[in-house]
């Protein structure tokens, strides 16, 4: 039986961290697409089925290093 993939978009504003991220899911089996603004991650949504974002663990995840 042929596992489906599932697709996760990255939301972030720098694209180093987008890169690295997209590299890491897609060694797990996940599809992954990008987004480097609001408007953008908006229109990639629509256009694709994603099962997750990752804009909301980004944002706390800089959050986190910031209090640290």
């Amino acid at each position: 039986m042929l596992e489906v993939k599932k697709t996760i978009l990255i939301i972030a504003d720098e694209r180093a961290t987008s890169s690295v991220l997209a590299e890491k899911f897609s060694q797990e089996n996940f599809s992954v697409l990008t987004a480097f603004d609001d408007n953008k991650k908006v229109e990639v949504a629509i256009k694709n089925k994603v099962d997750w974002s990752m804009d909301e663990i980004i944002q706390k995840v800089k959050e986190k290093i910031k209090q640290s």
